[in-house]
């Protein structure tokens, strides 16, 4: 399963990593002639937060399964908040089907933390990123983005499915990184944070 995982992230990193590097120096040389200066824990902010999009987009829009499982059958669009979530959780638990819980578990824990980066990257980065309101609406509309371009592939062969619970899971994982970006980072550890 982990091979699973990061193979699509390595294939697109492959083309994001150098393709970032070159626009990056490119920049920066371009700020040198005009005796501005690189705020080089700035950049590394940037570059993480590259390579962290680049992630996100080699897991949800890469025709590649994350976990194997891959049903041509899936319910297609689902925009009834919680219930199919909960209703596959609970008949795997009822039916003690482990491949099925295990399932379920990570699609609830893999949409929540897929955007905790996020929400702590962009205040980190951004002055303008650091309210609640900035973040969530950044997060709102990153997993809308992610849904709906899901909804195309879905259209064209891929078996993505399009699910009101994982924009919903995707945005208090935003908001989760933004607590952690709050309440850890901007207190604790402001050498994070670019001014």
């Amino acid at each position: 399963m982990f091979s699973l995982f990061f193979i699509p992230i390595l294939y697109v990193l492959k083309l994001v990593v150098p393709a970032w590097i070159i626009f990056r120096i490119g920049k920066a040389l371009y700020l040198r002639q005009t005796n501005n200066l690189v705020n080089i824990k700035r950049e590394g902010l940037l570059f993480l937060l590259a390579v962290y999009a680049g992630s996100v987009i080699a897991v949800t829009i890469a025709p590649a399964s994350i976990s194997g499982f891959n049903d041509p059958d899936a319910v297609r669009l689902n925009m009834v908040p919680v219930l199919n979530t909960a209703t596959y959780y609970i008949n795997a638990l009822h039916d003690h089907d482990d491949n099925a819980l295990l399932h379920a578990l990570e699609n609830i824990i893999g949409n929540l933390i897929l955007l905790i980066p996020l929400g702590i990257l962009l205040p980190c980065i951004f002055r303008s990123a650091r309210s609640f309101k900035s973040v969530l609406t950044t997060c709102l509309i990153c997993s809308s983005s992610i849904e709906l371009i899901q909804f195309f592939l879905r259209q064209i062969g891929t078996f993505r499915t399009v699910d009101i619970d994982d924009l919903i899971l995707n945005t208090i994982g935003g908001m989760l990184g933004w607590l952690i970006y709050t309440k850890i980072i901007q207190r604790y550890f402001p050498v994070f944070t670019v001014k």
